[in-house]
């Protein structure tokens, strides 16, 4: 089964168009970067291809920058620590760390977790470090982050499926490479 076909993709991927939606309804223009395919997209520097956060948002009057959207069911525990938790793979948030750098927008995370029924808003500057099924992970503390949202506010947005352009802006290598030789 391909990593789209997933369930768990399947809800995160619905989380991040609502919270596009949601972000256009409350005043902001949003930038979708993925258009489906099996491939991130990136952001090409001089050094390396950055995988880019899920939505890009701006408004002339309000804080802009990029959005990764994250969906889970609760909050994880750290015993020693004794707070409850959310994050992410290691590797995801140097990534967005650079993107910060490159662009010199800052990288916000949308943590949506169904059973606290709140969207909670991090930046990358408060993660720490820890380990999670033996993967290198970054963590925030879920009861230091600020509610961004109800949940239920932003999974009732209405979405537009967005229209797929004839050729997608992000194609992985061998999708490209076809489309030149047709």
């Amino acid at each position: 089964m391909r990593f789209q076909d997933r369930p768990e993709y399947q809800r995160g991927a619905e989380f991040e168009q609502r919270m596009a939606a949601w972000l256009v309804a409350n005043g902001w223009a949003v930038s979708r970067v993925r258009f489906g395919g099996d491939t991130a997209p990136t952001l090409a520097t001089w050094g390396a291809q950055v995988i880019l956060p899920d939505l890009q948002f701006m408004a002339a009057d309000k804080p802009s920058g990029w959005l990764e959207c994250k969906y889970n069911q609760t909050c994880g525990f750290w015993v020693q620590r004794r707070i409850r938790t959310t994050g992410f793979a290691a590797r995801l948030f140097h990534a967005y760390q650079q993107i910060e750098r490159v662009t010199g927008q800052p990288v916000w995370i949308a943590f949506g977790h169904r059973q606290q029924g709140q969207v909670r808003i991090g930046e990358l500057r408060h993660a720490f470090p820890g380990v999670g099924e033996g993967v290198s992970m970054r963590y925030w503390d879920w009861d230091r982050l600020p509610v961004l949202a109800e949940l239920a506010d932003v999974m009732c947005q209405p979405t537009e499926q967005a229209a797929e352009p004839d050729v997608q802006l992000f194609q992985p290598p061998e999708r490209q490479l076809a489309l030149y030789e047709a």
